[in-house]
């Protein structure tokens, strides 16, 4: 999929400085995003465009695809959506959703889900160990 090198630059530093390079070196660079996700590649840009966009409408629920999308939008650190998709999988955080959110969450820079995810199972652990 081709997307504006423009917008990408303005939405995260991490693409800005893949395809801008080094100062004083001429020549439009591509963004190489094979190995991700093209769904949520695109819903990405969409979402820090200010579009709305459905999940889990794919083979993934709603909240696995919202994890895999702050997770990515945290790698990129595209600020803009950030915020608003670890806000809505904390949203969907409950005792039995807990697992799975601490399990996506862990290692992969959500440390705000990841955090949330801990404090609830250790308050309700009697009730969070009957769930997992």
């Amino acid at each position: 999929a081709m997307s504006n090198g423009f917008l990408l630059s303005m939405l995260s530093p991490v693409w800005r400085a893949k395809l801008c390079g080094e100062i004083g070196i001429n020549g439009g660079k591509l963004l190489n995003m094979e190995r991700e996700d093209q769904s949520l590649f695109s819903k990405l840009v969409a979402l820090g465009c200010g579009e709305s966009v459905s999940v889990g409408s794919g083979k993934d629920s709603p909240l696995e695809e919202l994890t895999k999308l702050a997770r990515m939008a945290d790698r990129y650190q595209v600020e803009a959506v950030q915020g608003d998709v670890e806000e809505a999988v904390m949203d969907r955080l409950t005792l039995e959703s807990c697992g799975s959110i601490l399990t996506m969450a862990c290692g992969g820079g959500l440390v705000r889900l990841e955090r949330a995810s801990r404090v609830l199972a250790r308050r309700d652990f009697d009730q969070f160990a009957e769930c997992a």
